[in-house]
């Protein structure tokens, strides 16, 4: 375990690839990115999983700093926490995810499976009993565009809005479930602020 960032590694520059990696049970007792941080430009993670992995603040299983451009690609993030904040299983600023699976990860505030803070794209995902414990959605982009294609939301949690998930910018769904959700207080499918198309 480490004190303040990265429990299982800390790349801090350039660009990074993570390729068939496996992340587990590494801990963070004060700061941010339980299995893995990065501070860098571009990272790529292909096959590549996350399994208990805590981070004492954000981005319990891994975190993409906020000038960051993520692409994940597979692998599978369960049961990693971030115990004061959002992302319990990936916290990312601008991401883009391909047949990553989400499932049982926690975060104390928002996005219990990920949190993303700018432009978004995922397909074929799924995001299966996350928790979100005292505010927002599985998955809660905060700001930007959200396009979402063949992905599953499956009983994950909300202790507000946006049990499955919780979004304030644009947002597109393609083909998209949302089955046995639960919100606190409205929304236990998905909470939408801005302008929404709903396709499939």
């Amino acid at each position: 375990f480490l004190r303040y960032s990265g429990g299982g590694a800390h790349v801090n520059r350039g660009a990074a690839q993570v390729v068939n990696s496996l992340f587990t049970n590494n801990l963070v007792t004060d700061y941010l990115g339980g299995g893995f941080l990065f501070g860098g430009d571009v990272l790529t993670m292909t096959d590549t999983s996350f399994y208990s992995n805590t981070a004492n603040d954000t981005g319990g299983g891994a975190l993409s700093a906020v000038w960051s451009v993520a692409t994940v690609i597979g692998g599978r993030f369960q049961g990693n926490v971030a115990n004061t904040r959002d992302g319990g299983g990936l916290w990312a600023n601008k991401l883009t995810m391909r047949g990553t699976e989400l499932v049982g990860n926690t975060a104390k505030r928002s996005g219990g499976g990920a949190f993303a803070y700018s432009v978004t794209v995922i397909s074929g995902a799924l995001f299966q009993d996350n928790r979100a414990l005292t505010c927002d959605g599985s998955f809660p982009p905060t700001i930007g565009v959200l396009v979402m294609t063949d992905t599953q939301f499956i009983g994950n949690a909300a202790g507000q809005d946006g049990g499955g998930l919780f979004a304030e910018g644009t947002v597109a769904f393609v083909a998209t479930q949302f089955i046995s959700n639960t919100a606190q207080r409205n929304a236990g499918g998905a909470w939408a602020h801005g302008a929404s198309t709903l396709s499939g």
